[in-house]
């Protein structure tokens, strides 16, 4: 139940324990982008609520959430918002710099308009989704796994993306949801329209 303007940067395998609603905002320029950062691999649970805002842009680029190894998030609920203004190189709600696992969560991400890549949720290598409600919004990507494949099962999740609602490099596979077929195109992989990559993408668990 805490309110905190700044920067929270944390050691490796830190986990964060979520009781209540919090709010972190960060309004003001640190040495990097990120309002809460693990400096290794990072673990988000709890069951209470996070409402994090990033307003400020940091060496061109704009983040809220970042592990800077693997980032794992459960039974939590999740409000990122990365919404700074101005010359964006890389925006982010969400991000992991190696591998990312969303377990029995709600979260609710997006990136900064504007940003030349702005992605509600980026992973730099796999993302995998289980059992929770994602909404995840970018002018670019909604949800992207820029290194590695993509997995969702059994989950709600509606993405928003200027060029692709959801992007995997490998591969993207769905279980135990409808709504959308992966496809690959010039060796990437989204859900396809036909010949087009969806922009917008709503899947629901399967009944």
């Amino acid at each position: 139940n805490c309110t905190f303007n700044g920067q929270i940067k944390l050691p490796k395998d830190s986990t964060v324990t979520v009781y209540g609603t919090n709010n972190l905002v960060m309004n003001q320029v640190y040495d990097e982008s990120g309002v809460l950062i693990g400096s290794g691999a990072l673990t988000i649970n709890g069951g209470g609520t996070l409402n994090v805002t990033n307003a400020v842009v940091t060496h061109d680029n704009c983040y809220c959430i970042v592990g800077k190894k693997e980032l794992t998030i459960s039974n939590v609920n999740i409000n990122a918002s990365a919404c700074a203004g101005g010359d964006i190189d890389i925006s982010a709600g969400i991000m992991a710099r190696k591998h990312m696992k969303i377990t029995g969560s709600n979260i609710n991400a997006s990136g900064a308009s504007g940003a030349r890549t702005s992605c509600g949720i980026r992973g730099s290598k796999s993302i995998y989704i289980q059992s929770s409600d994602i909404k995840a919004t970018g002018d670019s990507f909604g949800i992207v796994a820029a290194g590695d494949a993509m997995g969702i099962s059994l989950s709600n999740v509606e993405a928003h993306g200027g060029k692709a609602a959801l992007k995997a490099k490998t591969d993207m596979e769905f279980a135990g949801v409808s709504g959308g077929t992966p496809g690959e195109k010039n060796d990437r992989w989204y859900v396809m329209n036909g010949d087009t990559r969806a922009t917008d993408v709503k899947l629901t668990v399967g009944q």
